[in-house]
């Protein structure tokens, strides 16, 4: 499959897509808007690699050992034992199994979007424009890996003379 760089370009790629279909359909981003968008895409094409050992996985973890005390000491119980949870998946589940699946990578980040614009209801433009970005950038990683798997195949069928 293809390394964590090829998957950064192909998210590169889709914020540039996505930029293009935010700025048709919803509104004008800031360069806030855009470079969160960027960051979001980068992180959505390497997500589903957060199952095995590599950045995904590594950027998590060093990601937790912030959030994790910060949600404590805020009293976000909702978040953190959401987060929790969510960490306890990544351990125990294996490569390629649900974090590789489109509906998961599709119903994730919604969930999580219907719920912070529940109670952002005046961002959430910018906030269906964030779950954008980070879809764009997830499923462009399973498109990738689908794509490379099926060009492996092709080119190893032997050959009938």
């Amino acid at each position: 499959m293809p390394g964590y760089r090829a998957h950064l370009s192909a998210g590169l790629i889709m914020w540039l897509a996505i930029w293009y279909l935010t700025v048709a359909l919803l509104y004008q981003p800031t360069w806030l808007d855009l470079s969160c968008g960027l960051l979001l895409s980068l992180i959505g094409s390497i997500f589903p690699d957060i199952d095995i050992r590599s950045k995904m996985q590594r950027l998590f973890y060093l990601a937790s050992i912030l959030i994790i005390p910060v949600a404590l000491l805020s009293q976000a119980w909702q978040f953190f034992f959401c987060f929790a949870a969510f960490a306890f998946l990544v351990a125990i589940i294996r490569h390629r199994t649900i974090t590789h699946q489109s509906w998961f990578l599709v119903l994730m980040p919604g969930f999580f979007s219907l719920y912070l614009g529940y109670f952002n209801q005046n961002s959430f433009n910018h906030i269906i424009s964030f779950y954008l970005f980070f879809v764009a950038g997830a499923l462009s990683h399973v498109f990738l890996d689908k794509s490379i798997t099926k060009i492996k195949r092709i080119t190893k069928r032997p050959r009938r003379y």
